[in-house]
């Protein structure tokens, strides 16, 4: 096991014990995003700065919310439109 730094597209089941601002840690095997015939899927990450998957994700909250307030309250009005 390593520790990494940096933007990655995490794949985990849904759960509703975490939100936006919630402290985690994450485990799950990394891997860089795939090209598919006719579609990059890397190239189409990299253009937001992000490089890696994050497959097979747990998700584990490790403390309370941080983060701004006013994101917090306009996505948890969002979720429940």
């Amino acid at each position: 096991m390593r520790e990494v730094e940096g933007l990655a597209l995490v794949q985990a089941p849904r759960r509703e014990d975490y939100r936006y601002g919630d402290p985690v840690h994450i485990v799950g095997e990394i891997v860089t995003p795939p090209v598919l015939e006719g579609f990059s899927y890397r190239d189409y990450l990299a253009r937001q700065n992000v490089y890696s998957l994050v497959r097979y994700a747990t998700v584990e909250v490790t403390g309370e919310r941080t983060g701004s307030p006013l994101r917090a309250a306009m996505l948890d009005f969002r979720t429940r439109l």
